[in-house]
């Protein structure tokens, strides 16, 4: 028994939808000024596809940019840029066993925000409230 595993990021699942509702089986059926559409808009798709690995390539760094940084704030009292990112990266750091809703995490960074709250003091409180 012979099988096949196909393996697509989202965009190349949306190209393959787009072919299939059109019903074109076979390149040679498909009138040629609408296999030049179709060729474009495969490029366009694989360029966003390739942009979008880039971007998610970005944030893995910049993730490890800040846990890293996260360590030597705690060994050197270094300042830290505090964003959404940051955040999320913090209570990864400090709290790997909790369930991390997004919607939670969003609003907490609202708050946090609003109050004008640094990195700094994040952790700090932290440190405070566990050595209670």
């Amino acid at each position: 028994m012979k099988s096949e595993l196909q393996i697509r990021t989202v965009l190349m699942h949306a190209w393959a939808e787009i072919e299939h509702k059109l019903s074109y089986k076979k390149t040679a059926h498909v009138p040629k000024n609408i296999r030049r559409k179709f060729f474009r808009i495969s490029a366009i798709l694989e360029d966003a596809d390739e942009q979008f690995q880039d971007i998610s390539d970005e944030i893995k760094k910049s993730k490890n940019k800040m846990l890293a940084g996260i360590k030597k704030y705690e060994m050197s009292g270094q300042e830290m840029n505090f964003d959404l990112d940051a955040l999320k990266i913090i209570l990864e750091y400090y709290f790997p066993e909790k369930v991390k809703d997004k919607k939670i995490i969003w609003d907490f960074f609202d708050e946090i925000a609003k109050s004008k709250i640094t990195v700094e003091d994040l952790i700090k409180l932290y440190k405070s409230k566990i050595k209670e």
